[in-house]
């Protein structure tokens, strides 16, 4: 946010008359952690705050209670938490696109009846913003606010690539150190290069095909939900029990770009 729009809304607040000074430095704390795309630790929040040690703390204590920022227990760092995902799901629900998005999984549903999950883009990846299940549903165990890998998956390497690289490459990186720290080596750069490789058939396609999903025993395939402008929005994915998807791979596959090609072709505003 620029400078001046800052200075205008801390104009416009003191013309509404005086507030509660420590929601407003709470809500600092709260937003260094918006503006980054990265966990902080307790002296990096405090520093960009503007405030001591001590006092970031505590602010941090309530914002943990609240669900709007969560501490990982082992490197004791700070990142957004449920609640706050939530939060920015429900402010993306006014957009324009995300209800054009919406409409087009109801669409999908409709026509091929299967399980359906729709991503966009937040602070450290994708998330889940909405799930629609089958006239024969299969076991979901992802909600709202779900984050997905960019590794492993035809959401994710949807997302890894159309996403310019600035904000894909990072949360490739992190999750390559992740699976290096839990599997191994090995399997991290396997991964790492079975993405790669995908990747230009993917941006050929506009449509990714994995042979894992978020369930087992489950298929899934995935294409981009872009604006006319080629800018990437939201991701539509398809799973289903793999014997089921395998049967109806063509006509999944064909609903799917049928659906991603019109809107993009809709003029639908941010």
């Amino acid at each position: 946010m620029a400078k001046d729009q800052i200075g205008a809304r801390g104009t416009a607040s003191r013309r509404a008359g005086i507030g509660v000074k420590s929601v407003e430095i709470g809500y600092r704390v709260f937003e260094t952690l918006l503006d980054v795309s990265h966990p902080l630790n307790l002296s990096q929040i405090a520093s960009s705050a503007r405030i001591t040690r001590s006092s970031a703390r505590r602010y941090l204590i309530s914002l943990v209670n609240t669900g709007l920022v969560t501490q990982d227990p082992d490197t004791h760092y700070y990142s957004l938490g449920q609640n706050a995902i939530r939060l920015g799901i429900v402010a993306l629900g006014r957009a324009n696109f995300l209800r054009a998005a919406i409409q087009t999984q109801e669409e999908l549903v409709n026509d091929i009846r299967e399980t359906t999950v729709l991503s966009v883009w937040g602070t450290n990846g994708p998330y889940v913003v909405n799930v629609t299940e089958a006239v024969e549903p299969v076991y979901l165990s992802v909600r709202i606010g779900t984050a997905l890998p960019l590794i492993g998956l035809a959401t994710g390497e949807i997302w890894a690539a159309f996403m310019p690289a600035a904000f894909s490459d990072p949360v490739i990186e992190r999750e390559c150190r992740e699976l290096e720290r839990v599997e191994g080596r090995a399997k991290s750069s396997a991964a790492l290069s079975t993405l790669q490789r995908n990747l230009p058939q993917v941006r050929k396609q506009r449509l990714s095909v994995s042979r894992r999903s978020l369930i087992p025993e489950s298929l899934a395939a995935a294409v981009p939900l872009m604006l006319p402008t080629g800018r990437l929005v939201a991701v539509l994915a398809v799973i289903a029990p793999k014997d089921r998807f395998l049967k109806r791979e063509k006509r999944i596959c064909q609903s799917l770009t049928r659906l991603a090609t019109r809107f993009a072709k809709l003029g639908t505003s941010d």
